[in-house]
Parts: C-alpha cells; sequence; structure tokens
C-alpha cells in the first residue's frame, strides 16, 4: 500500500495582492519529488494572505492525491498550524477560506496526517515549497 508526503508552504505578494501555494509531493518512498504550485487572487481569500496560499498548497497536493489508486496514507508537513487545526477541527473554521479547507479534508480515500516543520530551518524540502509559493505569487 503506498503512502505519500508533501511538504507545503504559501507567500502573498503584497504589492500585488496575490498569494501562491507552494509544495513539494512524493509518492511513495524513495519516489522523486513532484512540484506543484498556484498563484491566486480569491477575493475573499486575499485578507488572509500567505495563509491563503498554505491551505490553497494543502488542497493542490490533496486533490492531486485523490487521483492516486490505493493511496493508503497522506502526510502533510507544514509550518502554519491552520493546516492541522483546521482539518482536525481543534480550531474553528469561521472564515470561508478555512471552511473549504476542512470541507476538503473530509471523507477522504486515505488516512490524513500531519509533521510541523518550523519554518525557514533548512529542511531541504520545506526551503523548496516555501520557494515554489514564492515564485507563484512573483516574489
Amino acid at each position: 500500500h503506498m503512502k505519500a508526503k508533501a511538504y507545503v508552504d504559501g507567500s502573498y505578494n503584497a504589492s500585488t495582492k496575490v498569494y501562491g501555494a507552494g509544495a513539494v509531493l512524493f509518492l511513495g518512498e524513495g519516489a522523486d519529488p513532484i512540484p506543484l504550485s498556484q498563484p491566486g487572487n480569491h477575493p475573499a481569500f486575499i485578507g488572509s494572505r500567505n495563509v491563503a496560499g498554505e491551505v490553497m498548497a494543502a488542497t493542490l497536493v490533496i486533490e492531486a492525491c485523490k487521483k492516486v489508486p490505493d493511496l493508503e496514507e497522506l502526510t502533510l508537513y507544514y509550518d502554519y498550524a491552520g493546516i492541522e487545526c483546521w482539518a482536525k477541527g481543534s480550531w474553528r473554521a469561521n472564515t470561508t477560506l478555512s471552511r473549504g479547507y476542512r470541507d476538503a479534508v473530509k471523507d477522504l480515500p486515505f488516512k490524513l496526517s500531519f509533521r510541523k516543520v518550523k519554518a525557514h530551518t533548512g529542511d531541504e524540502y520545506n526551503e523548496a515549497a516555501d520557494k515554489l509559493a514564492k515564485q507563484a505569487c512573483g516574489l
């Protein structure tokens, strides 16, 4: 049974009001990293700044993993606590952004686990996700 892991990060470009999502996904042990990134400027999410990017990154990974047959577990490595707290319900999802994310993690065909990574501590793939997020929003 396959296990996946992904490092997710978000960024925000205040001058253009665009948030960026960045992620590095590994499908299986020893798999090559798959970079995922996307810019966003949804008016309802702009106020959340880089958090919008963090959530979008996690959602991009989850959506990609839904297409993987026989995936047993996905572990998200994150540096923003909301990625775990909204998914587990320990934080109230009281914005459009957090509610959408909470709904995205419901009823998944695989187990979702979380690992906190300290931001900017030199973790290779966390740094790579950060770079992808910055590039996505033009920083």
